[in-house]
């Protein structure tokens, strides 16, 4: 179980450290006002606000990227697919029990390696798309020149048939109380397809 967890914190550290987003602020959406993204090959479709954008991914495995205020915002969100065929026969109970909660902990370490103040201010199961999950918010510092942002990253895990799913939305830790509840909502719209 320890080279499965291993895999795992991996693709998380590549995911978090693949991007930063700077502060800013987000408006509503009509939950009526989605549109669709489908992803045969990884089975899963994700339903977003037509005020955020598609952009590029920055990481091979991040299988779709938005960013708020039609492309133009602070805040984004993600959709992290990676196949571990080693993990093909873990449970979502399982994986939001025992290798999610070690590996947020072992991603925390790492991300502390470039950002000290990193930690995680809340962590717990949840559900996504009706399966068992594992949710956590990092807060951590970004520095660059003469400029640093506080930043917060909500995260969402499960797996499914060896493949490890993170939905993450990010935005400035100020906002992050006024952010949370567009996040989840936003991630409501994540779906598992068969």
């Amino acid at each position: 179980m320890r080279d499965k967890s291993r895999i795992f914190i991996t693709s998380l550290i590549l995911y978090f450290c693949s991007s930063i987003t700077m502060p800013g602020v987000l408006m509503a959406f009509n939950e009526g006002d989605l549109i669709v993204f489908r992803d045969n090959e990884t089975r899963f479709s994700f339903h977003y606000p037509k005020t955020w954008k598609p952009v590029a991914a920055t990481y091979k495995d991040t299988r779709f990227k938005m960013v708020s205020r039609k492309g133009k915002g602070a805040e984004d969100c993600g959709v992290n697919v990676k196949y571990e065929n080693k993990l093909i026969e873990i449970s979502p109970s399982y994986f939001s029990k025992n290798v999610a909660p070690q590996a947020s902990k072992a991603l925390l370490d790492q991300i502390r390696l470039k950002a000290p103040d990193a930690r995680i201010i809340e962590s717990g199961p949840t559900f996504i798309s009706n399966r068992e999950a594992y949710y956590y918010v990092i807060v951590n510092s970004f520095k660059t020149i003469d400029y640093e942002a506080k930043i917060a990253n909500y995260s969402v895990q499960t797996i499914k048939n060896g493949y490890i799913y993170t939905i993450s939305c990010r935005c400035n830790r100020e906002t992050l109380n006024e952010m949370l509840p567009e996040f989840k909502k936003i991630m409501t719209g994540f779906i598992l397809t068969d």
